[in-house]
């Protein structure tokens, strides 16, 4: 069912933009603004906006903040550092090295070398 929903929606898009392009290649003016208005509002329509708002206890300000805060705990774990006073790019480099170590790790536990 989830496959043909989308494919309807695939459709009517299809659609849509095919008679955009000719309303354009016919050079109807006021109809391709229609069609392309009603396109546009559809697919504004089908976006859902992040919730961005600092009170709310979901938003996605404070999932990034939450996210940060445990991956400087997990870095911290692996290092002398304090990731959250490092630069950006030391901190990035922290990370990298500390993916590269857990994939030593992991593929030594392994026993291969496998990428």
């Amino acid at each position: 069912m989830f496959a043909v929903k989308n494919a309807s929606i695939y459709e009517e898009k299809k659609k849509t933009l095919l008679a955009l392009g000719d309303s354009m290649m016919k050079r109807e003016e006021e109809k391709f603004q229609k069609l392309l208005d009603a396109f546009t509002n559809r697919q504004l329509d089908e976006i859902k906006p992040l919730d961005f708002n600092a009170d709310s206890e979901n938003g996605e300000g404070i999932k990034s903040d939450r996210n940060f805060q445990k991956l400087c705990i997990v870095l911290s774990k692996y290092s002398n550092l304090d990731p959250s006073d490092l630069t950006v790019m030391k901190f990035y480099a922290l990370l990298d090295h500390v993916k590269d170590e857990l994939r030593k790790n992991k593929q030594a536990e392994n026993g291969g070398t496998q990428q």
